[in-house]
């Protein structure tokens, strides 16, 4: 395997979602102790190439993700997922981590939901759970940690065939 491909908050890179269609995302959080997780936001706008750049003039809106997931960086870092750039003038702050929905595998007979709540500058620690209603859950990006062909997979759903991000 050949060297891996460097990334950090604020890069841009390509997701192929099909053959001959990618969309983009952003770097919007690394896990800092525990290498390998990220938070991305992801946005519908269909490619039949890898971009090189964003498209000018206007960068990805921080307040208008078309789908926002936490994942492994082995599509980034093996270079499936090309890194096209970085955002110019980076803030976190305008990229906040946003609060996830998480249905546990033992209460998902019962219909509950949590709350969950990771701190701002890692997206693998969680730091609060609470239930909350189906209602407000299917309104919360998923607290699960996807691996990097789930959020190809998962990215075409949601984008080509209009699927709530929520399964």
């Amino acid at each position: 395997m050949g060297a891996s491909q460097r990334y950090q908050e604020g890069d841009l890179f390509a997701v192929p979602i099909r053959e001959s269609t990618w969309a983009v995302g952003v770097v919007a959080r690394m896990s800092k102790e525990n290498r390998g997780v990220v938070l991305g936001y992801f946005y519908s706008t269909i490619y039949e190439h890898p971009p090189l750049h964003w498209p000018a003039p206007a960068y990805p809106n921080p307040a208008a993700p078309d789908a926002i997931l936490r994942f492994g960086d082995h599509g980034i870092i093996s270079g499936r997922w090309p890194i096209i750039g970085g955002l110019p003038e980076w803030n976190p702050v305008d990229w906040p981590m946003p609060t996830f929905a998480n249905r546990p595998i033992v209460s998902s007979r019962h219909g509950v939901w949590l709350e969950e709540t990771y701190y701002q500058d890692d997206p693998n620690r969680v730091l609060s759970s609470a239930p909350i209603s189906v209602a407000l859950a299917l309104n919360l990006p998923p607290a699960e940690l996807c691996g990097y062909k789930s959020v190809e997979k998962r990215l075409a759903r949601i984008f080509l065939n209009q699927e709530p991000m929520i399964n």
